[in-house]
């Protein structure tokens, strides 16, 4: 196997000029730009899909290849020819599933993706787990040291558990992965931590919790693509890199200033186990309709937490350093959604 690795300085770079790399999640709020971002790169990007139609707003360049994590065969043929792979697919913690379902996709489909890289000689897998993996015990500084943790939700115990395979695999059949663990995302785009809760307040659902004081570091869409990016080219087999912004800030803060983007002036708070048992509510009641809740156990306990992260490591190996401090993120924001109607946010 040949694998193209130029030195500078004082690291090595893993060129992808030439190379064929499969991404999945591609068509997701991360993947879109990633996959462009990894074009700008000089790679030829193949992106996983379920269904052919996803694909036509991307580059005429980019390759799609129908295939499901699920679906273990199909995923042997998707990295087929690949030299790299990048799996950022996964069900994300704000999908209200059952947490079997969050172990067959996040868990098994990770395994099942890592099996079909190593039967196919890919010289690089790249996995993006999530800061969640160490679960949400109050610590500050969390580094890639510290043990990965349960975190009582279905999403980062997923995250953990298929961070803990991709490691075993890595040490015990030479898988050449190397891991990204980036923060809570967000972006004029972003459903999770922009658009939705942002919906919420307009129709007065949103509540802070414990007036939200709990602890939130975000990192751009931008800032994480690049450190994506970053990771593929100059990450060492072996390691894993958390992916954060520079700045702490409280859900309180981050919270009202997207309630004066949405013109909402009032945001009512309701203590902690309060929310847990509306959320609990919220879950039963949507498994009797077939609808999604407007808020899960895993949202309360998200911004309740307060540990904060180290980005020491990604910093000096990998060159990573966000550049959109949070201020001028949601001035992003604000900016995007004048221009499209009120109705299309909302």
């Amino acid at each position: 196997m040949h694998v193209t690795e130029v030195q500078q300085g004082s690291g090595t770079i893993y060129s992808l000029q030439g190379k064929t790399v499969l991404l999945t999640g591609a068509t997701g709020f991360i993947g879109r730009p990633l996959a462009t971002k990894l074009l700008s790169l000089g790679a030829r990007v193949r992106v996983l899909v379920r269904n052919g139609n996803a694909t036509k707003s991307f580059a005429p360049q980019i390759e799609s290849v129908l295939g499901d994590l699920t679906d273990a065969d199909s995923l042997v043929q998707a990295t087929r020819g690949c030299q790299v792979v990048v799996h950022l697919a996964a069900i994300l913690g704000d999908r209200f599933e059952q947490r079997s379902r969050f172990c067959e996709v996040n868990v098994e489909g990770t395994r099942s993706l890592a099996e079909a890289a190593l039967c196919n000689g890919v010289e690089r897998f790249l996995h993006v787990s999530s800061v969640w993996a160490y679960g949400l015990v109050p610590r500050e500084g969390i580094d890639e040291t510290c043990p990965l943790l349960p975190s009582n939700t279905p999403y980062g115990d997923s995250k953990a558990e298929s961070q803990k395979l991709v490691e075993r695999l890595c040490k015990e059949r030479s898988l050449p992965a190397l891991i990204v663990q980036p923060g809570d995302v967000y972006g004029p785009a972003d459903q999770k931590w922009t658009l939705g809760p942002m919906a919420l307040m307009r129709s007065g659902k949103f509540k802070l919790i414990d007036e939200g004081k709990g602890l939130f570091q975000p990192i751009y869409l931008d800032d994480l693509v690049e450190g994506i990016a970053q990771a593929v080219e100059k990450g060492r087999v072996g390691e894993s890199y958390i992916l954060c912004g520079e700045e702490i800030t409280t859900f309180n803060v981050y919270f009202r200033r997207l309630a004066a983007i949405a013109k909402v002036q009032k945001l009512p708070s309701v203590p902690y186990r309060l929310a847990i048992t509306m959320a609990a509510i919220a879950e039963m009641f949507a498994q009797l309709t077939h609808t999604a809740p407007p808020f899960t156990r895993t949202g309360v306990r998200g911004t309740h937490r307060r540990d904060s992260y180290s980005i020491r490591k990604a910093k000096e190996q990998l060159g990573f350093c966000p550049k959109t401090t949070l201020a001028e993120g949601l001035n992003r924001i604000e900016e995007s959604l004048k221009q499209v109607p009120e109705t299309s946010v909302s």
